[in-house]
């Protein structure tokens, strides 16, 4: 274990993972890279099969910042990892960050600062789609990238296409616990979205940030792949109009 001087956290980073070997170096670092020090990271392996959990375990005993569950049985999605993530959290603010994408050296920093100047109850980032073929960024119009104001009014903005980042962020922990409570179904593969949606219809006050977020497209996932699954679309649709309703 390396030795460091160790502070209370300000920010507890949220990772579930689940067989993300090929990327999960990538991103640890990029969150051991932040110009902001004082965090932690809290990763929950979904029962992972293909050595993340050796990688999960090196870097913990490299940094006493990054503490570790590694769940019994595989919950089928990132929900309840990240779930579990936000209950271990130590902190009144979480960023959750998934496994195969990344951070810039400044992320956390930047959106801490943004969430403080704007006594936000969420900040989201940019989205930068990292795709090859056809890289884009969510929000694409500038004025959207700084944009302040309710989470009701930012629904809007997701439905039809998402006009605003679902991914990443700095979010209040009791806000962001009191709203994962209310998702009672979470077994379908746009959970996440879902609570999103939630998320923005409960808080108070929300501001979009130009800081990037990068996203890795994942052609293996469940949600690229033709299968039965994808119905699951209708049921985060059907479940969305119930709750606005």
């Amino acid at each position: 274990m390396i030795a460091r001087e160790t502070t209370s956290p300000s920010v507890s980073v949220i990772m579930p993972v689940y067989n993300a070997s090929a990327y999960l170096e990538h991103v640890l670092d990029s969150v051991l890279g932040q110009s902001m020090q004082d965090w932690e990271l809290v990763i929950v392996d979904d029962c992972s099969t293909d050595g993340s959990d050796e990688i999960i375990r090196r870097y913990a005993e490299r940094d006493p910042r990054i503490r570790v569950r590694f769940r019994p049985a595989n919950s089928g999605g990132a929900f309840m990892p990240r779930r579990d993530a936000a209950e271990m959290a130590r902190t009144s603010l979480i960023a959750p960050l998934d496994a195969d994408d990344w951070i810039g050296p400044d992320y956390l920093a930047n959106l801490y600062n943004r969430f403080r100047e704007t006594a936000s109850d969420i900040v989201f980032p940019t989205m930068h789609v990292c795709d090859p073929e056809r890289p884009f960024t969510i929000p694409a119009s500038r004025p959207l990238q700084s944009m302040t104001g309710t989470g009701r009014d930012k629904v809007r903005l997701t439905l039809g296409d998402w006009l605003i980042s679902a991914n990443g962020g700095l979010i209040r922990r009791d806000l962001y616990l009191d709203c994962i409570a209310q998702v009672r179904r979470h077994s379908f593969i746009y959970a996440d979205e879902f609570l999103t949606r939630v998320l923005l219809v409960n808080a108070p006050r929300v501001t979009i940030s130009p800081e990037p977020y990068y996203f890795r497209p994942n052609d293996t996932s469940v949600t690229h792949r033709v299968s039965s699954r994808m119905f699951d679309l209708l049921t985060g649709d059907a479940l969305l109009a119930e709750y606005i309703a």
